[in-house]
């Protein structure tokens, strides 16, 4: 999944659940609130680490060059690699797991056991690791190479511009954009309310407002990171344990039902399939969320399926 950027907007009202539908909704959120403070700590130290590591020299040449070198880019693939691979890896298996034991747990599979090593599993997880350590790379490059455009428009000298660029690495590209403006206003608002404060002055308050504000967006992004990637590896094990029966003869026919978020929350795209019945193999409709198999339909999606088994009429048997 690779969108970091900002959820759909929200409805801002809550339904009530039936009692089947509340209990999926809480196991989710129970293991995503348990299980994403570690992850959020490790990734903003990630970034730190990242900011700390790059050089002004190294930034101003980027300025000046206008455009982010190849090897820095190629310095936060190895970067985010192993982030991935030795701390998200763990936390995408144990999801899938977690996700997977909700399927025996609800549906009263006795004697089944969802079997994390298969191999549909294990290429999933793959395919998402690589699929997120490219996303955060490419999100990275182009939120820095935002910053230099907006720079150069503005006329600002490339040492003052690295300055600006060093806190928002980590952030997406209207993150940064957000840091960016909230910096040109604070020194708007601090030239107007203190005509007399000299410019040097002016450039360390709004320079301090600015990170502390990037400082918070990072946490933010982190936040929504970790929840939506925690979803996701979740309910892919909640859909591969049920293919797992299907194949073991503990299920037969089974629609998926989309059961959105008990929150105040929802997202307008998510609503609209709310009770909406499909195939296995069928994805669900939401718009400009696109075509979804499972959620997360969008970043911090808490919605949830529910698999439920049903008769198949005679002629489907026999067919």
């Amino acid at each position: 999944m690779g969108f970091y950027y900002t959820a759909p907007k929200l409805l801002g009202k809550a339904k009530k659940r039936s009692t089947e539908n509340q209990k999926l909704l809480d196991m989710l959120d129970r293991f995503i609130n348990e299980n994403e403070s570690e992850p959020i700590e490790i990734l903003v130290r990630f970034w730190k680490d990242q900011e700390n590591a790059i050089t002004y020299k190294e930034l101003r040449e980027m300025v000046e060059n206008k455009e982010v070198d190849n090897e820095a880019i190629t310095d936060w693939s190895k970067d985010y690699s192993i982030l991935v691979k030795e701390k998200f890896l763990p936390m995408l298996e144990q999801a899938v797991k977690e996700g997977g034991k909700t399927i025996a747990t609800l549906n009263e599979l006795d004697n089944f056991s969802f079997e994390v090593t298969d191999a549909n599993i294990t290429k999933w997880i793959d395919e998402k690791s690589t699929k997120l350590i490219t996303n955060l790379v490419e999100e990275q490059r182009d939120a820095i190479q935002t910053i230099i455009f907006r720079g150069y428009a503005d006329e600002i000298a490339p040492e003052k511009l690295a300055r600006m660029i060093r806190p928002c690495i980590g952030l997406t590209k209207p993150q940064t954009t957000a840091v960016y403006n909230h910096r040109i206003k604070m020194i708007e608002s601090l030239k107007k309310d203190h005509p007399r404060m000299k410019q040097q002055t002016i450039e360390r308050k709004a320079e301090e407002s600015a990170r502390k504000y990037s400082e918070r967006l990072h946490r933010y992004r982190a936040r929504t990171i970790v929840n939506t990637e925690l979803a996701a590896a979740y309910s892919a094990g909640a859909h591969a344990s049920v293919m797992q029966a299907q194949e073991k003869g503990y299920m037969g026919k089974v629609e998926k039902v989309w059961v959105t978020a008990r929150q105040s929350n929802v997202c307008k795209f998510c609503e609209a399939v709310e009770g909406i019945k499909k195939a296995m193999d069928e994805p669900f409709d939401l718009g400009k969320c696109g075509m979804v198999q499972y959620p997360p339909a969008h970043p911090r999606c808490r919605c949830v399926l529910k698999y439920v088994e049903v008769k198949e009429e005679q002629g489907e048997k026999s067919s």
